[in-house]
């Protein structure tokens, strides 16, 4: 009988976390630079405007286009303060707003926030959803990683829109 007793908590505890299981959306982007100007401050201080210009696909088979606008401020390779905004199009012409912030990161791969802050189509049903997103960079080639937790009746909308 004491040998029942942790195959049934095992048991239990597996069955419980298949229904608790969160969904995701995940995103997979690359780019490359469009524009990249700065000024250096003599103290160490860069301001940067940037533009890039993307293509994603996430884990539902949607694809699509985007470009982002950003201002940085940088202190010796330390990013302060990062405020990017990206347009991304889908396959359907659907147009999806994120903003993404990630302050104190190193300069050239770091990890941060991002938020739909806007949408058309199914996508507003993304509208307010919080994400984590990580960035590399080498050379003037961009690779990005966005996940987001959904809802079951987000899931449904992103399903859709592939088909």
């Amino acid at each position: 009988m004491k040998y029942y007793i942790p195959i049934i908590i095992f048991v239990l505890f597996n069955y419980s976390k298949a229904f608790t299981k969160q969904l995701y959306l995940e995103t997979t982007a690359t780019g490359t630079y469009v524009t990249f100007k700065s000024i250096k401050m003599n103290n160490g201080t860069k301001i940067i405007h940037y533009e890039n210009d993307m293509a994603w696909t996430d884990n539902f088979g949607n694809y699509g286009s985007g470009f982002c606008y950003g201002s940085f401020i940088s202190k010796n390779d330390v990013y302060t303060k990062f405020d990017l905004y990206c347009e991304n199009k889908n396959q359907n012409g659907d147009v999806l707003w994120s903003f993404y912030t990630r302050p104190n990161t190193e300069y050239d791969a770091g990890t941060g926030e991002a938020f739909y802050i806007d949408g058309n189509g199914d996508y507003l049903n993304l509208i307010g959803t919080k994400c984590i997103f990580s960035t590399k960079y080498f050379e003037k080639k961009i690779f990005s990683k966005t996940k987001c937790k959904i809802s079951n009746k987000q899931k449904e909308f992103l399903s859709k829109m592939s088909k």
